[in-house]
Parts: C-alpha cells; structure tokens; sequence
C-alpha cells in the first residue's frame, strides 16, 4: 500500500505533474464559470426579491436552471483533461507552454472554435441576464420612488 502512496512512483513518471496541471486547469475554469453562474443567480434573486410580485415559485425554478448550468459548467471542462498535461520535454514545439510546468497539446481548430464560441456565449448570456434584472430593479426602484413623491 505504501509503494501506491510513494511520492518517488509519481515524480520518476510525472503522473504527479501531470495531475496537478489538469486539475489545476480544470478547477480554474469551473470555478470561473460557477462565479459567473451564481453572480448572475444572486442578480436575479435580488431582483426577484424586490418584485412586489415575488413568487416562491420562480425562485425554485430559476435555482433549478440555474443548477443545471453549474453541471453543464462542471461537465462542459472535461475537455481539458485530455488536452493539459505536464511538460517533461522542453523541446516539443508544437505544445503551447501555459505556465512552468503545464502544456497545453495542440486542438483540432473546429473543436477549439466551438469550445471558444461555447464559453463566450455562455459569459454573454449571464451578463445579459445580469443586466437585465439591474434595469429591472432600477426601473422598479425609481417607479417607488415617483409614488413617494406624490
């Protein structure tokens, strides 16, 4: 059991390395899109919460979707893995060095364009959402403050 555990076994064949650059990676992009999924979430929440017409209702269903795209985010950087791993050789020159220690192993372009057009669309449509719920509430607020007034 301790010869599975030996630090030497994973640094003589660069598995450790290896595995550490993919996670790396990985967490870097999912919690870059978790980040952007619950501060979208927040966002409407917020909005949802100043509604006078706030329903428990549309608070489950946009938590339920808004879940679904924290596994879509989980499951959408599995990608990565096969594509990110240790740079043991320097003089390989078709890997792209992303660091000291990480390379990243060149991509079909119709591939890396539709992972690209993926993740931008899915930055777009949470920070249109995003908009959307600050003018809503800054609509909302404004119309209570015009009754104050009157």
């Amino acid at each position: 059991m301790m010869f599975l555990v030996s630090l030497g076994l994973f640094e003589s064949l660069n598995i450790w390395n290896d595995f550490k650059c993919k996670v790396f990676f990985y967490m870097n992009r999912v919690m870059r899109g978790l980040s952007i999924c619950t501060t979208c979430f927040l966002s409407m929440l917020r909005a949802i919460t100043v509604s006078p017409s706030t329903s428990w209702l549309w608070i489950q269903v946009i938590f339920h979707c808004f879940s679904y795209f924290g596994f879509f985010t989980l499951s959408f950087n599995v990608y990565l893995a096969f594509h990110i791993g240790s740079s043991s050789n320097m003089s390989k020159t078709t890997l792209l060095n992303v660091g000291d220690y990480c390379s990243l192993s060149p991509m079909n372009s119709n591939i890396n364009g539709l992972f690209f057009t993926l993740t931008i669309f899915r930055d777009v449509f949470f920070v249109g959402i995003m908009l959307l719920s600050s003018v809503y509430m800054a609509i909302l607020l404004f119309r209570h403050q015009r009754i104050l007034l009157i």
